[in-house]
């Protein structure tokens, strides 16, 4: 691209101290690295140390008119929209859309998966919203292959402007693990706390280990539902947990480079930036079949794939990987060249650039 383009780009709040979000943490990548692009930042979302009573309500409506206002402001080229496919990121984001359409401006649509992503349940309104909106995206961008094929077929949307962009994340030169060094078992799960997650058949499975696993549950993150799992970590697994908070530049890397196996059987999903952090540092992750993560991850060679809502799988796993030192280095070895060699920042800011020059 010769020229920068001038994209206004939707998110929920990028600093870290106020908000955990996946999307958050892609568009920093892109604002700090893309240097083919003026990136307008339109926050979008509530934050976690928002809560949804009377007062953000009526905030929403002077949403819409502060994002023409930033469009025409801005003088903008096109607008991403970055979206999840929930009850309230699909209204919001088809109002988003419809504005576009009518100022005759191009917008990009970016699924981040949610709960009514390739979930053929979808409610027949918030189906037709969504359609209406892809129908008139310039281009649509998700986050693995099987999400093409479902948006191609089931929403009938024309698979030549759906393009596969898998999410990305900055890989360490190496992956030197201090965790080797101690004899204490540490899994991490990092990211939005909320039982969607699967927090309860994480707590449940390390609770029916073997008395002679020393391990250590390191918790990062914040959302909705932390209070609850804190105190169920509690209950269930004692004083083995540890809540970090939210972690972010150097205490980020040193609770990865620690860490040995990655929690994350969650119940939906898109493909989670946590999860390909981890990966790039070498940590083993645990996960469950949901959205794009199959696409990156593979059963015994880079990380376990266990069912929705099934603690004893979890368990069962964790002990196989004690069990097995051999198949532990080398799921870990490869999750780190999965990433590397798939997964940088570099291919992903390559690709999106090439979809805004179009517009």
């Amino acid at each position: 691209m010769s020229n920068k383009s001038q994209i206004l780009v939707t998110s929920p709040s990028i600093n870290i101290q106020k908000n955990v979000s996946g999307i958050a943490n892609l568009t920093r990548l892109w604002i700090e690295n893309n240097k083919n692009v003026n990136y307008v930042l339109f926050e979008a979302g509530k934050m976690d140390i928002e809560k949804r009573n009377i007062r953000w309500f009526f905030k929403q409506f002077f949403v819409i008119h502060l994002f023409n206002k930033a469009i025409r402001k801005k003088n903008v080229s096109g607008v991403h929209i970055n979206t999840s496919l929930e009850k309230l990121s699909i209204l919001r984001d088809f109002m988003f859309a419809f504005s576009c359409r009518i100022i005759q401006k191009p917008y990009i649509l970016h699924i981040h998966g949610g709960y009514y992503n390739m979930n053929k349940s979808i409610p027949f309104t918030l189906k037709f919203l969504v359609r209406i909106s892809l129908k008139n995206a310039k281009h649509i961008i998700v986050l693995g292959l099987d999400e093409k094929k479902f948006i191609n077929g089931f929403l009938n949307i024309d698979e030549n402007k759906i393009h596969v962009l898998p999410n990305c994340v900055k890989v360490p030169d190496n992956i030197f693990k201090e965790s080797e060094k101690s004899d204490t078992l540490n899994f991490l799960f990092i990211g939005r706390i909320d039982k969607n997650k699967g927090l309860l058949e994480i707590t449940d499975s390390l609770s029916s280990l073997p008395p002679n696993v020393e391990y250590m549950l390191n918790i990062a993150g914040d959302g909705a539902d932390k209070d609850w799992f804190l105190e169920y970590c509690r209950k269930k697994i004692n004083n083995r947990f540890s809540y970090k908070g939210v972690v972010y530049g150097n205490g980020k890397e040193i609770l990865l480079k620690k860490s040995h196996i990655f929690l994350l059987p969650s119940y939906y999903e898109g493909l989670p930036i946590a999860l390909l952090e981890a990966m790039s540092y070498g940590v083993i992750p645990i996960v469950t079949p949901v959205g794009s993560i199959l696409e990156v991850v593979k059963q015994n060679y880079n990380g376990i794939i266990v069912p929705i809502k099934d603690a004893a799988s979890i368990k069962f796993s964790i002990i196989d990987l004690i069990n097995n030192p051999l198949k532990y280095d080398f799921l870990r070895t490869n999750a780190y060249n999965t990433i590397k060699n798939n997964f940088s920042i570099n291919d992903n800011i390559q690709k999106i650039n090439e979809i805004y020059s179009s517009i």
